[in-house]
């Protein structure tokens, strides 16, 4: 009769603790898709800059295993005036390294970009690409980066 009794309630804690899991990744999930809702004009104005060209992300496609990244669907980066190169992407990962982390002892992202087009038009000049002004007086923050194709990027000349 007693271990009757304990099972039921190991197999209720469990019940418990598996329905206390999801509940907190459903809620964790809809947290980050509101931060980047509001923090996505604000963070394409700061990607735009340096690249030169606007960028537009696309829509947020939820977290990856272990909330350690997220996915963003098919984003695009513009041509600008400067030139009419323009690049498009079916979508992006970001994400922590977590290994890469604790080898150089500072965060480490990891950026995987799912089949990567371009067409990259030459100026007058004959640049391919035109970067735009960085701000040298801005610090830049303790971050290491790492990008991954996850496909062969097809680019047009």
């Amino acid at each position: 009769m007693g271990k009757t009794r304990r099972r039921t309630w190991l197999v209720a804690g469990s019940f418990v603790l598996v329905g206390a899991g999801a509940a907190g990744l459903i809620a964790l999930d809809r947290a980050a898709e509101g931060i980047l809702s509001r923090a996505r004009p604000s963070l394409e104005r700061t990607l735009s800059g340096p690249l030169g060209h606007d960028v537009d992300l696309g829509p947020y496609e939820g977290l990856r295993p272990l909330g350690l990244g997220i996915a963003i669907g098919p984003s695009r980066i513009l041509p600008s005036a400067a030139d009419r190169s323009e690049l498009s992407l079916a979508g992006l990962e970001v994400g922590l390294a977590t290994l890469a982390s604790l080898r150089r002892l500072q965060p480490v992202l990891q950026i995987t970009l799912r089949e990567v087009r371009g067409h990259l038009q030459a100026n007058e000049e004959g640049r391919y690409w035109t970067f735009g002004a960085s701000n040298s007086k801005a610090k830049l923050p303790r971050l290491g980066i790492k990008y991954r194709l996850a496909d062969p990027a097809r680019l047009r000349f």
